[in-house]
C-alpha cells in the first residue's frame, strides 16, 4: 500500500493510516551524509579565513599546538597538525563546523596586552604607592604559581615580556587599587644619594632597585639566603637574606648605600642559572 503511495497509483488514504506512517518515518534516525554532501558541508580556506585564524594566533598568543590543550571536546580529526596544514596552505578546504570549532575556541583565550613604558611605569608606580611587592600581591590575589608567580611580575616590571594576557593585566592592576596609600613613616628620611661607601649613609631606594634585585634573582637562580652562603668577600655587617627579602616584598623609602650596592654586586658576579 505504502508502495502505491510513493508511485502515485493511489489517490486517496484513509488518515489514520498516513498519520501511522509519518510518525513512523519520524522515528528514524537521519541517514549518514553522502560524500556528496559531506562536500557541501567544506568550505575554502581562502585569504581572509586564513588571516583570520593568523590574526587570533598573534592576538592571542597562542599557537595550534597551545590551543589544543586540554580540548577534551574536539572534533574527531581536528588537532594542532589540522590546523598547522590550514595555515600553510596544505589543505584548501575545511569542514565548516571544524574550522568554527576552532575559531571559538581561540575567541575564548583572552587577548595580549603590550608592556608598553607607560604600563610597566604604571605597574611599578602602584607597588612603590602601596609598598606592597609582587609576592605579597599575589597572595592577596589568590593566584597559583602556575597562573602566575614574582617572576612573572618582575619580567613585566623590567620589560623582560613583551605582552600579557589582558585579563592578568587587569587583575594585578585592579588588586592594586584596591589597595590603600602605604602609611608613612614619621622615622623614614629621604636622603639623596651623593657617594660614599659608608655602611650608615642611606640613599633612596628606587623602582629599579628593585627590578634589578628581582632580575639578578631570576636569571642566576640564586636565592638570598643562597646569595649569603656563595659570597662572603666583603660581606656587610648587618645583612640578611630578610632583609634583601623585604627590599623586594616590602620597598623601603631608603637603603644603607653599602648594603644594597653590595648586594647587587654580589648577585652580578655569578653566573646565569643553568637551563
Amino acid at each position: 500500500m505504502v508502495h502505491r503511495w510513493f508511485a502515485g497509483t493511489t489517490k486517496s488514504a484513509m488518515e489514520r493510516h498516513l498519520e501511522f506512517v509519518l510518525a513512523a518515518y519520524a522515528e528514524l534516525p537521519d541517514k549518514p551524509p553522502t560524500r556528496a554532501r559531506m562536500r557541501a558541508q567544506r568550505i575554502p580556506l581562502d585569504k581572509a579565513r586564513i588571516e583570520q585564524l593568523e590574526h587570533l594566533r598573534r592576538s592571542t598568543g597562542i599557537g595550534p599546538q597551545a590551543l589544543f590543550t586540554g580540548a577534551q571536546d574536539a572534533p574527531a580529526g581536528v588537532n594542532s597538525n589540522a590546523v598547522y596544514a590550514w595555515l600553510d596552505g596544505r589543505m584548501t578546504h575545511v569542514r565548516a563546523d571544524h574550522y568554527d570549532y576552532v575559531v571559538k575556541r581561540w575567541h575564548t583565550i583572552p587577548a595580549r596586552l603590550k608592556l608598553t613604558p607607560a604600563r610597566r611605569a604604571r605597574l611599578v608606580a602602584e607597588s612603590r604607592r602601596t609598598k606592597v611587592g609582587w609576592t605579597a600581591l599575589l597572595r592577596q590575589v589568590g593566584l597559583s604559581p602556575q597562573e602566575l608567580s614574582p617572576t612573572d611580575l618582575s619580567q613585566w616590571a623590567n620589560g623582560n615580556i613583551a605582552s600579557v594576557r589582558s585579563d592578568l593585566w587587569e587583575l594585578v592592576l585592579k588588586a592594586y587599587a584596591a589597595l590603600p596609600d602605604a602609611a608613612a613613616k614619621s622615622e623614614t628620611v629621604e636622603y639623596p644619594y651623593q657617594g660614599g661607601r659608608s655602611t650608615g649613609e642611606r640613599r633612596t631606594f628606587t623602582a629599579q632597585d628593585r627590578a634589578d634585585l628581582e632580575a639578578e634573582r631570576e636569571r642566576t637562580g640564586v636565592s638570598q639566603t643562597e646569595l649569603l652562603r656563595r659570597v662572603k668577600a666583603d660581606q656587610p655587617a648587618g645583612l640578611s637574606a630578610s632583609k634583601i627579602s623585604g627590599w623586594i616584598n616590602n620597598p623601603p623609602g631608603t637603603v644603607p648605600v653599602r648594603l644594597i650596592e653590595w648586594t647587587l654586586a654580589a648577585w652580578r658576579s655569578l653566573p646565569d642559572k643553568a637551563l
